[in-house]
């Protein structure tokens, strides 16, 4: 047959391949065609699949690490989806308020962990981060049995490159010790939180809607009444108007209220200026206040402009006042690094000249002059230290106003601590404090801290410490073996009552277990010293007695004795 082909091809004919080609050997390579091009097909397949497998891995992954990196959060996060409609709320927010559902719990749960007054605020202030995306910052107050707790919360909003909203989150922090310290370093009998605290509920007890504005005339606080009625900043021309002529401006608005068309006169008005207010360059005001009265008299047609006050006291020297009473050092420096305001805080911290400053130094001048008193930090390179400080007064300009901080450990065993303020018109502000007192006050503390819990540590005696807050301060070796629980379960601070459902299987509760539960609850956090029994299941009874210490926490020492 091969034969055959070869000679007709070589006579100049055209063989004819279909006549001579054997049925079974075309059918043979058609068969391996279709076999190799479904094997072809069949890899494509798997390597596609496997590459989709790859990046639901990573995807997962991606997942895993974002939930658990959440989890590590130091404060606690309750997220508003807004594309899904569903809610997530971290295991660090349950943990911080002791929420029962967990992870599962709602934000109804949330509010009902804090008291009456605080829950309202919180309600009403999410309410309008829903509905406006308005961030807020407050402070709270737990109505934990076992101690109230300061928390810090704080509501934002997230959003895409393109502003297209993606989730309402409120954050959470339990910032008692923290003002607890505060109290502590500064001797006064009143935390800073609760100061606070007093000066909101001022505003929330006053009748008619107030709120504050900042220097970009964004609403960053409402008092109740503002909540209440929804009046909070209606008109934000008004209140650049008021910004920018730096005077009270009041206008009458017409507003719907229970259906019926309503009068309030709505006053902005500013809180500080710029040192140059009369140029063509003013500066604008740094915030504003903003207040509201319902007019008795109806609608006016044409409302009558607010009459101009008669001689307004110049807000420069209100400014100067409050700042040359201060016992932080306060120096500001124009777009030039000249010296424009200084008080007496600052002269007396670096031991300046009156009279010397008020010739005008440059902000160079005065740090050649205070390296030649040998009142500047060490450095081995002066010229480069100085060349970056005055760069600093560029970078404000690109930093939009952001404090900037640091420590500054002096030659005479003084640290103060120094934060930079970029100004609106160029320029800086310096702020400086003392804080040489507090780090070694901390530094005693945590050395302090460190004795007690080695000597707890080589006690025989299982022994823990429950704060005032009602959370696991202290533990040793001892504690952890006779309760058979892990560190890991005990160090995120524990509060009493999720460490006693922790150890429920050791306790005979009696068949009641909410009434033992209390019970051991109360009898540890008594503030009267107290030695009690529990039974334990097999006839042992584990000893217990607690002792108040002077901060509020209580000290509690078990023993199991063996049953008789």
């Amino acid at each position: 047959m091969a034969f055959s082909f070869v000679a007709k091809g070589f006579n100049g004919k055209h063989p004819d391949v279909l006549t001579d080609t054997d049925p079974i050997t075309a059918f043979s390579a058609g068969l391996l065609v279709g076999v190799g091009a479904l094997l072809i097909i069949a890899w494509l397949f798997r390597r596609r699949w496997a590459e989709a497998d790859m990046a639901r891995r990573r995807i997962e992954a991606v997942a895993v690490k974002a939930r658990e990196i959440l989890a590590g959060s130091p404060d606690g996060l309750f997220i508003w989806d807004r594309a899904s409609g569903g809610i997530t709320c971290s295991r660090k927010l349950a943990s911080l308020l002791a929420l029962a559902d967990g992870t599962k719990a709602r934000f109804e749960d949330v509010t009902a962990r804090f008291d009456q007054d605080s829950a309202r605020r919180l309600a009403a202030s999410v309410k309008f981060l829903h509905e406006e995306g308005r961030r807020f910052e407050i402070v709270l107050t737990t109505a934990d049995s076992a101690g109230r707790r300061l928390i810090q919360a704080v509501g934002t909003r997230a959003q895409d490159r393109d502003g297209q909203v993606l989730a309402d989150l409120l954050w959470m922090r339990d910032i008692s010790a923290a003002a607890k310290l505060l109290v502590d370093l500064s001797g006064e009998t009143d935390l800073p939180e609760a100061r606070d605290l007093h000066l909101r509920g001022l505003l929330d007890a006053l009748p008619f809607p107030i709120w504050l504005r900042d220097a970009d005339l964004k609403v960053v606080f409402t008092n109740q009444a503002a909540l209440s009625q929804r009046i909070a900043g209606p008109d934000d021309a008004q209140a650049e108007t008021a910004r920018d002529e730096a005077r009270p401006v009041t206008r009458n608005h017409e507003m719907e209220k229970a259906g019926d068309r309503v009068v309030i006169s709505v006053t902005e008005c500013p809180l500080e200026a710029s040192q140059d207010s009369e140029g063509d360059d003013a500066d604008p005001v740094g915030g504003l206040i903003g207040y509201a009265f319902p007019k008795q008299d109806g609608l006016d047609p044409a409302p009558a402009p607010a009459p101009e006050p008669a001689d307004p006291p110049p807000p420069p020297a209100v400014t100067d006042a409050v700042l040359a009473g201060l016992a932080t050092g306060i120096a500001i420096f124009d777009g030039a690094t000249r010296l424009q305001f200084h008080n007496a805080a600052f002269r007396e911290m670096w031991r300046l000249d009156n009279g010397w400053l008020d010739d005008g130094r440059d902000f160079g001048e005065i740090l050649e002059h205070l390296r030649a008193e040998r009142r500047l930090p060490e450095v081995p390179d002066f010229r480069a230290y100085k060349m970056e400080q005055l760069q600093l007064f560029d970078s404000a300009q690109d930093s939009a106003g952001d404090p900037m901080g640091d420590l500054m450990h002096l030659p005479d065993g003084r640290t103060l601590r120094a934060v930079t303020h970029g100004l609106p018109g160029g320029g800086l502000a310096f702020s400086y404090d003392d804080v040489t007192d507090q780090l070694d006050l901390e530094s005693a503390v945590n050395a302090r801290d460190a004795v007690h819990r080695a000597t707890l540590e080589h006690l025989t005696e299982a022994v823990c410490v429950f704060g005032s807050d009602g959370r696991l301060k202290l533990f040793n070796q001892a504690f952890m073996q006779l309760w058979g629980l892990e560190a890991a379960a005990l160090c995120p601070e524990i509060h009493v009552t999720d460490f006693i459902d922790a150890v429920q299987d050791m306790i005979d509760a009696d068949g009641d277990w909410d009434a033992r539960k209390t019970q051991i609850h109360t009898a540890m956090t008594a503030r009267e010293p107290g030695l009690r029994e529990l039974p334990v299941p097999g006839g042992d009874v584990i000893e217990y007695a607690n002792r108040p210490l002077p901060d509020g926490g209580v000290l509690v020492s078990f023993r199991r004795t063996i049953g008789a």
